[in-house]
This record gives C-alpha cells, structure tokens and sequence, in this order.
C-alpha cells in the first residue's frame, strides 16, 4: 500500500487519518452520553467531559490535516465514473461533513469559553476564544447540539452512500478508503 494517494486507491495517511477521524468522533459521541450518567460533582464525569474537550479539539486539528492532505494529494478516481448527479452530491455530501467536522468542535469551544470554563487539552491549559457572556454561552451550546445531532445524520448518510456504491452501483468508492485490500 502506497504512503500517498494512488489514482486508484487513497494512500496510508489518508486512510489512516478518515478511520482515525471516525473513532474519534465515536468517542466523542460516546464520552457526551456516558457522563451523562454520572453525578454533576463526580471526579468522573468531570475526567469524561475533559476527555471529550480533548477529543473535539483533535478532531479540530485534524480537520486541517486532511483538508491540507487533499489539497496537496492526488483523489483517486471513482470507477466506473459516477453520473454528474452523483458527483455533485458527493461532493456536497464531503462539504458538509468537513463543515460538521470543524464548526461542531469550534462552537464547543466557543461555548466552554463564554461560560468562562477551562478547556483542558491533555494537561494544557487552552485559552478562552471569547470573553465569559451567559447569553452567548447559550448560544453556542445550542448550536454545538444542534450541530451533534446534524453530525447523527450525516454519518449515517455517508455510511449509507458508501454501502449503496459498493453493493448496488458496485463502484470502488468503499474499496478506495478501506485499509486493507488486494495487491496492485
């Protein structure tokens, strides 16, 4: 497998990075609803929530990394070729997600700062992006919900587009990200 993106196949980094990305966002997901099951006070709760600070600001990050990836690296062609449709959707589908991507950690940020709480970034302390306002702290935790529950939504599609072109349209589009697969 080639370290970079191939015409025909996504390289080791960029695979690397969609899985590592995609666990990330997992536990993401799942460290906001498990420390919804302990006390407000529990020290806990309190390691979850700074766990999911951490992972938001990773997915943050790394959100860069592969806009950067996919700027400087060949995209390996979709075969047979989709209709203009399919592309256009794709491709809207892809904005979207890099959109969820970094505006749902962001508003996070945006919404821990305003309440004038520490973001603790694997024993760094990060700094506040606006000044502490309850009103917009409101704000952002709204839309950093309403943009968790839109991520629900769009994972969910892009898992459904993926299956839908490897087992209906029997296209490479699942084959080109997957990690392992038959020598060139």
């Amino acid at each position: 497998m080639h370290l970079k993106n191939t015409r025909a196949h996504y390289g080791v980094s960029s695979i690397a990075l969609h899985w590592l990305m995609f666990g990330l966002i997992v536990l993401a997901y799942g460290s906001i609803e498990l420390k919804g099951m302990f006390d407000k006070e529990s020290d806990v709760r309190f390691w979850i929530k700074n766990l999911h600070h951490a992972i938001g600001l990773l997915i943050l990050g790394l959100v860069g990394v592969r806009l950067l990836l996919q700027w400087i690296q060949l995209t390996p062609l979709i075969a047979p070729a989709p209709s203009a449709m399919q592309a256009i959707a794709a491709r809207w589908g892809h904005i979207a997600l890099y959109g969820f991507m970094f505006f749902t950690p962001l508003a996070g940020w945006l919404m821990v700062s305003a309440k004038a709480k520490t973001i603790w970034f694997f024993g760094l302390n990060v700094p506040s992006l606006v000044t502490p306002d309850p009103l917009w702290a409101e704000r952002f935790e709204d839309l950093h919900e309403v943009l968790g529950q839109i991520g629900y939504a769009l994972i969910a599609l892009h898992v459904a587009a993926a299956l839908f072109n490897h087992y209906v349209l029997k296209d490479n589009t699942l084959i080109r990200m997957w990690p392992t697969r038959k020598k060139e």
